[in-house]
């Protein structure tokens, strides 16, 4: 069975979610599909899925953003731990999958950007933008 772009958006950011909240307990975890107000420390993440590539090979483009904001340093910490780079961030996708997708052998996964901005005196904002290739098991 073919997967659609939506429904592997959907398995992806459930896995990451689970896998954010367990590794943050005091921080505020959501998708940005499901927005809340906030202004303690919180993470957004956030999936979208690109075109299958190759065709006809149920392997999908995705990009993953997680954004963080207003972290103590032990938390930015962990986050860092956790995808501060390529390999990092795989690991932690890979074991935190859930079996719902894996990372076709050969396949690249990629930190395309880690911008720091500051919003006001008080919040610091971190964005991650994670691409890779995934496949629905």
């Amino acid at each position: 069975m073919i997967e659609t772009a939506p429904d592997l958006e959907s398995r992806v950011e459930q896995s990451l979610l689970r896998v954010f909240r367990d590794a943050f307990p005091r921080v505020q975890v959501q998708s940005y599909s499901d927005p809340a107000e906030s202004s303690g420390p919180g993470i957004g993440i956030k999936v979208e899925t690109g075109a299958e590539n190759p065709q006809g090979t149920n392997i999908f483009d995705v990009t993953i953003e997680i954004e963080s904001r207003n972290l103590n340093a032990e938390q930015r910490q962990l986050l860092v731990q956790m995808i501060g780079n390529s390999k990092r961030a795989q690991e932690t996708l890979t074991i935190n999958s859930s079996r719902q997708f894996i990372f076709p052998q050969g396949q690249p996964i990629e930190i395309t950007g880690a911008p720091r901005t500051v919003e006001n005196e008080t919040e610091r904002i971190v964005t991650y933008e994670i691409s890779a290739s995934i496949q629905p098991i």
